[in-house]
């Protein structure tokens, strides 16, 4: 081999890999009790710990995300431990290791839901598919829609004071959120959140490609001020990611309007001292001091 790129360190992002190997995920179905990871994924993953990446399997954020029998979870304190292991002996051989978060939505089975429920999905409308259930390929269920009511979120959604939450993930980074079409390539990135107005357009070209005549409906509205375009978000911290001031807008130009604001306040106080304290405002931007009448520049 002539080119030798291939195995020389490269740095991603903080981290930096032994070499450019990267080793896709793969469903392995051997969870233990609980959908922990057992012993035998923290050999599994170590043994390939040489690659200079290693994307573990996909990995349920919570009991109603789960989709095939024996995916592992990452939503208990045992499943965390678990994990634990697993990262613990690849980093022990000197590899590192992402782990692939996955919500399967309507590709479920009421046997793998909590107490037997319908899995969720955007609409009821049962996929064209199978699953893997008690060692046997079988249709999927038929979903529930999400009401509307499920996905108001009222911040803070916890509190992580303590920062366990923060730590248990180790992340540092904004999510990430991509968009595959049905040949499976990547046809949209967004790192962070924001932006859901283009987020939708990307969703519905990708299904007009499929089918042009179909009836979709309009971009819907920001439904919080700080959806809305030209808004800044403050950056990610512990308390912020776990829910507290989530999503709070920084306009851009705050600098700007914080100055002026500072400059109004500055010219109220010295017409104020020329007036001996009797000042009235009388419309905004406009006050009087007896009876003569002065536009505040500053606001």
């Amino acid at each position: 081999m002539t080119d030798k790129r291939l195995f020389e360190a490269y740095s991603l992002g903080p981290i930096t890999l032994a070499n450019r190997i990267v080793m896709a995920p793969l469903t392995r179905n051997r969870a233990g009790p609980g959908l922990v990871p057992s012993e035998h994924a923290a050999t599994y993953y170590s043994q390939r710990a040489t690659a200079g990446l290693l994307i573990a399997e996909a990995t349920q954020i919570s009991a109603q995300a789960q989709g095939y029998q024996d995916t592992p979870g990452l939503y208990t304190a045992a499943q965390i431990a678990g994990w634990r292991k697993v990262t613990d002996a690849v980093h022990a051989r000197g590899g590192r290791i992402f782990v692939q978060l996955w919500h399967v939505g309507r590709v479920s089975h009421v046997s793998l839901q909590p107490d037997g429920a319908a899995p969720v999905a955007p609409s009821a409308l049962r996929a064209q598919t199978k699953t893997f259930v008690n060692n046997e390929f079988v249709e999927v269920s038929m979903p529930r829609a999400l009401a509307l009511e499920e996905l108001v979120v009222h911040y803070p959604v916890l509190l992580d004071a303590d920062f366990k939450t923060w730590n248990a993930y180790d992340n540092r980074f904004w999510p990430d959120k991509y968009l595959i079409d049905a040949q499976g390539f990547i046809r949209y990135q967004q790192v962070g959140e924001g932006n859901y107005d283009q987020l939708e357009q990307a969703i519905q070209a990708l299904l007009r490609e499929v089918n042009p005549a179909l009836d979709l409906p309009s971009i819907m509205n920001p439904l919080r001020p700080e959806d809305y375009p030209e808004v800044l978000c403050y950056r990610p911290t512990p308390d912020l990611r776990g829910g507290l001031r989530r999503g709070a807008p920084v306009e851009r130009g705050h600098r700007r309007h914080q100055w002026r604001r500072r400059a109004a306040a500055f010219l109220q106080r010295q017409f104020q001292q020329q007036c001996g304290g009797q000042l009235q405002q009388r419309r905004r931007g406009r006050y009087e001091c007896n009876g003569r009448g002065r536009e505040q520049q500053g606001a």
